[in-house]
């Protein structure tokens, strides 16, 4: 019988941003769905000992189709974590910054890498 204890965390909330990507230490995006303007991940990393931090950054390039499409990254630091449990958490990210533009109804893909799917992001 293996027991698993649940811990229930807040959710850790980030704004997205438009910058160069970088690298990334391992992450696996289980889910990514939006929300109004926030990009609710639900992702999975191994650690458990140390502070880790995130950041989504879009790329400065829009492609020129209807609707436009921004490549967007997920970023963790795990900031040398050597702890082997797997941990589940929610990110929700403010993805306002990566709108094509801040007009109510402007629609852009966010293509993440990692994710399934396309993610279909109307400006609210």
């Amino acid at each position: 019988n293996l027991a698993h204890k649940i811990r229930v965390e807040k959710p850790i909330e980030i704004k997205a941003h438009i910058g160069d990507f970088v690298e990334s230490d391992l992450i696996q995006i289980n889910s990514a769905e939006i929300s109004g303007n926030n990009l609710i991940l639900n992702v999975t990393y191994s650690g458990g000992c140390e502070e880790h931090s995130f950041d989504v950054i879009g790329s400065q390039f829009i492609s020129k189709s209807l609707p436009p499409i921004r490549q967007i990254k997920l970023i963790h630091k795990n900031n040398g974590d050597q702890c082997r449990q797997l941990i589940t958490r929610t990110i929700n990210v403010d993805v306002r910054e990566l709108a094509y533009s801040k007009n109510k109804g402007s629609e852009i893909i966010l293509n993440l890498e990692g994710a399934r799917e396309r993610i279909s992001y109307i400006y609210q």
